[in-house]
């Protein structure tokens, strides 16, 4: 129901499809409380929170290493769209989150994630002068540790990616990475530590 919240009680392993099914009509917002369990997704399929909706994730650990690429995407927001995650360790093969559209959103908060050649990023590709992927993107990550380890865990990584016109806020954090660890070619940075 809108508002509500799926409770996990118990190691849960899920695809890629069985996401859209969150989406009903009406349901704007979904909060996925994983109860200190781990969230297994099998399949290296994106999971895309569709225009305008929000994903909540809170308490618990994702696995999803079925990714053979590590610059393609776990979750990605698309337009005006979405994805919190609070109190979450994630571990995967792939990139954890790719804002991907005009306005998408992307909050970490107390959290952990390990990833592949990127943890977040955007992509700034074009077709006919427009930006196809990401534009405008709001990203905000505190106190969470943020590391990539790259495809294969070759090291050949970037950890948080912003080359598109948005903002980036990064307070207590620690970003870990290897070749890049914070690119920034577009849009307006704001790191802090205390």
């Amino acid at each position: 129901a809108e508002g509500g919240t799926i409770t996990l009680t118990e190691n849960t392993e899920v695809s890629n499809s069985d996401w859209s099914a969150l989406w009903t009509e009406g349901v704007t917002a979904v909060t996925i409380d994983l109860g200190q369990n781990t969230l297994t997704i099998s399949d290296d399929g994106t999971v895309n929170i569709p225009e305008g909706k929000t994903l909540n994730l809170k308490n618990g650990k994702i696995v999803a290493n079925a990714f053979t690429d590590g610059a393609k995407s776990v979750f990605s927001p698309l337009k005006d769209a979405t994805i919190t995650m609070d109190n979450i360790e994630m571990e995967t093969t792939g990139t954890a989150l790719f804002p991907a559209g005009e306005a998408a959103a992307v909050v970490v908060t107390g959290s952990n994630i390990k990833a592949g050649i990127y943890a977040v990023g955007t992509n700034a590709s074009t077709a006919n002068g427009a930006l196809v992927y990401s534009n405008d993107v709001k990203i905000t990550l505190t106190g969470s540790t943020i590391e990539a380890t790259g495809q294969n865990n070759d090291y050949d990584t970037c950890t948080v990616m912003l080359n598109v016109p948005g903002t980036l806020d990064i307070t207590d954090c620690t970003i870990i990475g290897y070749r890049q660890v914070v690119f920034v070619r577009g849009g307006t940075v704001n790191i802090q530590y205390s």
